[in-house]
């Protein structure tokens, strides 16, 4: 691409990339949704690996499991019965 062809880019906050990958990777897992065509998985296991998942996401994660009986694998750690790259 020619510098003027560039499409702009936006991307989230580092402190909420993790979040947001777990996010979509779940979507992915659960739903059997394919990634947009503008996105690769790569990044999206990159953000997951820098912000793990905190005290937070994880107590959310627990409660949704009480009350919905299911959880998100990528921040329980067991990402191995989740999506495969």
């Amino acid at each position: 691409m020619s510098d003027g062809d560039e499409v702009p880019m936006v991307e989230p906050r580092d402190d909420v990339k993790g979040e947001i990958a777990r996010s979509i990777l779940y979507m992915m897992d659960t739903y059997r949704l394919p990634l947009p065509p503008h996105m690769t998985l790569l990044p999206l296991i990159e953000w997951h690996e820098e912000d793990p998942p905190d005290d937070h996401e994880r107590r959310r994660n627990d409660k949704i499991l009480s009350l919905q009986g299911n959880l998100n694998h990528w921040i329980s750690g067991t990402e191995g019965e989740a999506c495969k790259p």
